[in-house]
């Protein structure tokens, strides 16, 4: 009778190997960072070190139509934080028709949120990380949706990409597309994105985003300039005064070799009135040997929210490596 027993889970157990290895495969990959940061003006100091480690699980596998379905979850966490769910996504490639999928936590899987920035850089965007309140949000004319959880949408024919979002939230929602043409002249990309969010959770008024950009690389060197702007409205749909935003974002990157790039770039943010225009300037590094990655970063926010002399800095010298 043990005989048996032993004989039935061993088949049932070979049975359940081979299901899996049919349904696909499961993988994990991750990074640990090391970060020295420090500020300069306009914010407090404190402890310059922290670490960071990433962990993406990923699978795939082939239905028996022909598509593939993909699955990608990944987990932060650092020695002062809690452990996170960053990023997460459920998505069917169906080949000439496109990817559909379900975007959740921070995965910018779709829609304009996937196109906030796409100037050139060897490090972080030029807004980021000064210590300013809420840098990279759509109080900043940063072109990103507030729905965590969105379907998208991406198909190619030829050189263009059409790049579609659409969240529901608990007062209403946001929905977004972005069209992107490749080689109009060989590495010349243009783009064209518009969308709606909520600006807040709690009430109806709802914020138009629109973003263009243009995009060039030769060799070495890639330049690109993107204008994104942000419309708030009142929940009847009328204009808010003086809430508008524009920002105008250029940069350049250049590969000196194999291992090390470095980059430049400037974002002018203009408010709708009489505040001062917000400036984020920055200067960025890379260096990579094998899976070891060294990044160096100084941003600066002068101006912050058109207020006069309100200014804010960051240096970031970061160790990467990769598993």
């Amino acid at each position: 009778m043990n005989n048996l027993k032993k004989l039935g889970l061993t088949a049932l157990a070979g049975t359940l190997a081979t299901t899996v290895a049919q349904a696909g495969t499961l993988s994990v990959s991750g990074s640990a960072e090391i970060n020295y940061q420090t500020h300069g003006e306009g914010t407090s100091t404190g402890n310059p070190f922290s670490d960071n480690q990433t962990m993406t699980f990923s699978g795939s596998g082939d239905l028996d139509n022909g598509m593939t379905v993909s699955y990608s979850n990944t987990i932060t966490g650092g020695a002062a934080t809690t452990i996170n769910f960053t990023g997460s996504s459920v998505a069917i490639d169906m080949g000439d028709a496109g990817v559909i999928g379900l975007y959740g936590d921070n995965s910018d899987g779709a829609g304009i949120s996937a196109y906030q920035d796409v100037i050139p850089t060897a490090g972080e965007q030029v807004w980021d990380d000064t210590g300013a309140a809420d840098h990279g949000s759509i109080d900043e004319g940063v072109v990103d949706g507030g729905v965590n959880n969105n379907l998208g949408y991406k198909v190619s024919a030829g050189d263009l990409t059409l790049s579609a979002a659409w969240g529901k939230a608990s007062d209403g929602g946001e929905g977004s597309i972005v069209l992107v043409y490749d080689n109009l002249i060989d590495g010349l990309s243009l783009g064209a994105g518009m969308g709606e969010t909520q600006e807040a959770a709690d009430n109806k008024n709802t914020t138009d985003l629109s973003t263009y950009f243009i995009k060039y690389s030769a060799g070495p060197v890639s330049v690109g300039f993107q204008r994104s702007e942000v419309e708030p409205s009142a929940a009847d749909g009328s204009t808010i005064a003086l809430s508008d935003k524009v920002r105008n974002h250029y940069g350049a990157s250049f590969a000196v070799n194999e291992n090390l790039s470095i980059s430049a770039g400037i974002s002018d943010l203009e408010y709708d009135g009489t505040l001062l225009d917000q400036t984020d300037s920055g200067i960025s590094a890379s260096y990579t040997m094998g899976a070891t990655t060294v990044g160096l970063v100084h941003n600066r926010t002068e101006d912050f929210a058109g207020v006069a002399n309100d200014d804010y800095d960051v240096s970031e010298i970061k160790l990467t490596f990769a598993f």
